[in-house]
């Protein structure tokens, strides 16, 4: 077979069997980009919170305001 009957194939394919379930698939494609950065970004989160509460060097002297402050604190959105 040549490409472009490949390709036509495939979209005859996808038009045939894909297209009835479009809300599944497209709710599958957002949840699992959605997990990929969540994957991504959350050891950048709990590193501060973690190192919070476990009380490492320089950290002794936090409240409860600055565990909860300290994500946004890392990623630069948060200003006292």
């Amino acid at each position: 077979m040549r490409r472009v009957e490949d390709l036509g194939r495939f979209a005859w394919l996808l038009r045939r069997y894909v297209v009835p379930h479009w809300p599944a698939v497209a709710l599958l494609l957002v949840g699992s980009a959605l997990g990929t950065v969540l994957a991504a970004v959350f050891p950048v989160l709990m590193a501060p919170i973690l190192d919070l509460a476990l009380g490492f060097p320089g950290l002794s002297d936090a409240d409860v305001e600055d565990v909860v402050a300290a994500p946004w604190k890392v990623l630069g959105q948060y200003k006292r």
